[in-house]
């Protein structure tokens, strides 16, 4: 059975959890199911883009479903056409994992934006002020204003990649 198939199956309308069983890794991918959405993906611990491009490409051994499972993350918007249609693809804000919790709309203070950006360039250096410049860029964002909360927590994305693994929880701790 391949993805698209088990998903159609047990997740159409449903509330619960998609638990798939791959060849190859140790790890059960698990997708968080909303009202038929898929609204989080997790596969050991490889990133949200990484998840989805292995689990496009690879079928499932064997499938379960967990009905009314209710899922604690989310991501900022569901991810069911990039699982059931991989070549289609929505803007990069929208496929990334947030890290904590805002409302849409909310606007993140400018000395929280800034407490994030000074705590990453202090913890990887010069070349984290250039990789920063083009982050922000991208984002159209102008220095010393609020930010959209989900431009905040794509940035976040993006600047955690690049932060040390020994080091990410002393950045999430000081961003708080």
């Amino acid at each position: 059975m391949n993805l698209a198939t088990a998903f159609q199956k047990y997740a159409r309308g449903e509330n619960g959890q998609l638990i798939l069983k791959f060849s190859g890794t140790d790890h059960l991918c698990k997708i968080s199911i909303e009202n038929g959405e898929a609204v989080y993906i997790k596969l050991g611990n490889m990133d949200v883009e990484d998840v989805l491009e292995f689990v496009v490409s690879h079928d499932p051994v064997e499938v379960s479903f967990i009905k009314g499972f209710l899922p604690k993350k989310k991501l900022p918007a569901p991810i069911t056409d990039r699982i059931l249609k991989p070549g289609e693809r929505k803007a990069n804000r929208e496929e990334l994992e947030v890290r904590g919790e805002y409302s849409p709309g909310e606007m993140i203070s400018v000395a929280k934006v800034n407490k994030a950006i000074n705590k990453y360039v202090d913890m990887v250096g010069p070349l984290g002020a250039v990789m920063l410049e083009n982050i922000l860029k991208k984002l159209e964002y102008t220095k010393n204003n609020p930010m959209p909360a989900d431009d905040f927590a794509y940035l976040m994305n993006e600047l955690i990649k690049d932060v040390p693994q020994d080091m990410r929880a002393e950045f999430m701790e000081a961003v708080k």
